[in-house]
């Protein structure tokens, strides 16, 4: 059985620019805000466009190191269950049932879910040396080995009500996010189309409208990820998770801490905001009220230091440094 395509319908909502945005900047947001590389200028001009990471929920301290106490994790499950339940309304809107869940994570020589053939990565905006090191990155995580020595060990460590026990949910979502979720994008992630240029923060909203299109779906990139049908699976078995960690530990409401979801919208007055989009705003800790009602720019000089700060702040770049050669 192929992977479940959703209705046109809700694959326009999710293709949106305010979705696409909202998802790339969460995940943006997080994995610059604690690193010391990143310049204080661009973290103020984040708290200009309102989309600060509350205080203390870094998931890596500024060594690089998991941080487990903070509730970042929770703010990971947090999200993500949220967009689930808002796909989950969107396809009952058009006669769907909710998404489908990998109940476990595919094995190699899988038909209904093949990893697809690594490629020759070569994003013009990164060095030979990167895309020669990404090349192998790939080619390794792909690999029926990646699953057997480290993906596989790595799911039943996480399944395991032992290990569940001695767990915060913060912790969990941590660890799930870092050594498996990251893993899982690249391992099914298939040749892109084409390789969309960084994130401009000086303003989030641009870029070229080809990026839009409902064909990108490349699941190494988060503006385009969840347009993928791999996502909803991976994402699907990393949400039952929680209802695991939950009944393992006699939970049955969760008093959720982290529950970060972003900043106000930054496509408006251009797009209309879709309605998943709208809710996660209102959901956000940042306060909208205080945003002018354009993106704050800033000069020249403060957007060559943003772009020449080099960051890993992207899916690729992020797994990579943690997985694989290079």
């Amino acid at each position: 059985m192929a992977p479940r395509v959703f209705p046109e319908s809700v694959r326009r909502m999710q293709a949106s620019k305010s979705m696409r945005l909202r998802h790339e900047l969460w995940h943006y947001v997080r994995a610059v805000w604690g690193n010391p590389r990143f310049p204080e200028q661009g973290r103020q001009l984040l708290r200009e466009l309102g989309w600060a990471l509350p205080g203390g929920r870094e998931p890596m301290d500024a060594n690089g190191s998991l941080q487990f106490d903070n509730r970042a994790g929770e703010d990971f499950l947090y999200m993500h269950r949220q967009m689930i339940a808002m796909t989950d309304r969107a396809l009952a809107a058009a006669g769907e049932p909710p998404i489908t869940r990998w109940p476990s994570i595919p094995e190699p020589g899988d038909s209904d879910f093949p990893v697809p053939p690594a490629w020759a990565y070569a994003d013009p905006a990164a060095s030979p040396q990167d895309n020669a090191a990404t090349t192998r990155f790939l080619q390794f995580i792909k690999a029926d080995a990646y699953y057997e020595r480290t993906m596989r060990v790595r799911e039943r460590f996480l399944t395991d009500p032992a290990n569940l026990r001695r767990l915060s949910l913060g912790a969990l979502g941590n660890l799930a996010e870092f050594t498996i979720h990251n893993a899982m994008h690249m391992r099914w992630a298939a040749e892109p189309k084409g390789y969309r240029p960084p994130l401009d923060l000086g303003d989030p909203a641009s870029g070229d409208p080809i990026w839009d299109g409902l064909d990108h779906d490349y699941l190494g990139d988060t503006y385009s990820s969840h347009l993928n049908p791999h996502f909803w699976y991976l994402h699907g078995w990393i949400d039952d998770l929680v209802e695991l960690w939950a009944d393992v530990n006699g939970v049955r409401t969760i008093d959720w801490v982290g529950d970060w979801t972003g900043g106000p919208d930054l496509t408006a007055p251009t797009e209309p905001a879709a309605e998943p989009a709208v809710e996660m705003a209102a959901l956000a800790t940042a306060a909208a009220a205080s945003v002018a009602d354009r993106p704050v720019r800033p000069g020249p000089a403060l957007a060559a230091l943003l772009r020449s700060s080099a960051m890993p702040s992207t899916l690729v770049e992020i797994t990579r440094l943690q997985e694989g050669p290079g």
